[in-house]
C-alpha cells in the first residue's frame, strides 16, 4: 500500500494501466501545497487513451519546497467526484463546466495547473468533500486552458473510475480519519 501523494503512490497511478476511449490529449500539473514534507507536484497526461503520471518533485524526493505553488488547482485520489465532476489522480477534481483563466498559459507544456492544499486533497481523495463544492469554495484553483479541460472532461471521469483500485490501496497519513483507522 502506497501512502497518499508519495513517490510510490505516483508510480502506482502511472502503472495502473488505465485506458479510456481515445479522446483529446490533455496534460495538467497537480500541485498539493502544505504537505507533511512540503509541496508535492506531479504531471498527469492523457494521450492516445492512456493515462501517464509522473513526479515533478525535485531530485526524486517526496516534496518541493519554496516557490513550488503554482496557482490553479484540484484534488482527489483518483476517487471522489462531485456533482457533474471528475476526480482524477491524487487530486485533480474537475467540476463539470470547468472555469478558469481560459487560454492562460501554464509553464512546461501542461494545458493546466490544478492546485489545492494537502488537507483539501485528503478530503477529496477520501470522499469527504466533493470536487464541485471544493472548487466553488475556492479550495481548488485552476490556471490554464479551460476549453482543453472541458474537452477532456469525459476522459477524466473515466480515469477517475479506473483508478478506484489504487484509491482502495492508498494509505493516508496519521491525523486524518483514514490514517487513524
Amino acid at each position: 500500500m502506497a501512502e497518499f501523494l508519495s513517490e510510490a503512490w505516483i508510480e502506482e497511478l502511472d502503472h495502473a494501466g488505465v485506458v479510456v476511449d481515445d479522446g483529446p490529449t490533455f496534460t495538467f500539473d497537480q500541485v498539493v501545497t502544505d504537505g507533511p514534507g512540503g509541496d508535492i507536484r506531479y504531471r498527469v497526461s492523457i494521450e492516445g487513451g492512456r493515462l501517464r503520471v509522473r513526479s515533478l518533485n525535485q531530485s526524486g524526493g517526496a516534496s518541493v519546497r519554496g516557490g513550488a505553488s503554482v496557482p490553479g488547482g484540484a484534488s482527489g485520489a483518483g476517487g471522489a467526484s462531485g456533482a457533474g465532476g471528475a476526480s482524477v489522480p491524487g487530486g485533480a477534481s474537475v467540476p463539470g463546466g470547468a472555469s478558469g483563466a481560459g487560454g492562460a498559459s501554464v509553464p512546461g507544456g501542461a494545458d493546466a495547473t490544478l492546485t489545492t492544499s494537502f488537507r483539501t486533497a485528503v478530503e477529496l481523495a477520501t470522499g469527504r468533500c466533493d470536487a464541485s463544492t471544493a472548487f466553488a469554495a475556492g479550495l481548488v484553483r485552476f490556471r490554464g486552458n479551460a476549453a482543453a479541460l472541458q474537452a477532456a472532461a469525459g476522459a477524466l471521469t473515466a480515469l477517475a473510475e479506473g483508478l478506484a483500485a489504487v484509491r482502495a490501496r492508498t494509505t493516508f497519513p496519521a491525523g486524518t480519519s483514514d490514517g487513524d483507522a
